[in-house]
């Protein structure tokens, strides 16, 4: 899972947006990850398929827009802001 953009510095904001987005989206991945696992609990690749249970996803959002800023280039004079992203990877 890869996170490219979005860095909210406000801790609060940061996590009022985290809360509403679990309580909104991982019920729904619950319910979806339990109707079709039974379905797929033949299938040879099941990583693949399901990639995330519902606890990874909950672990996964709680991750999210956070970032570090990093200084980039080579002069004192002239240099850019860049965002450093950790992101999460199986």
């Amino acid at each position: 899972m890869k996170q490219s953009s979005c860095v909210i510095p406000d801790a609060k904001l940061r996590e009022e947006l985290k809360v509403s987005i679990a309580r909104k989206l991982v019920p729904e991945y619950r319910y979806f990850y339990e109707k079709y696992l039974q379905f797929l609990r033949e299938e040879r690749n099941i990583e693949m398929v399901m990639r995330f249970k519902p606890d990874n996803l909950e672990n996964y959002l709680s991750d999210l827009f956070h970032g570090t800023l990093i200084h980039c280039g080579s002069s004192s004079a002239s240099f850019s802001m860049c965002i450093s992203l950790g992101c999460v990877r199986n």
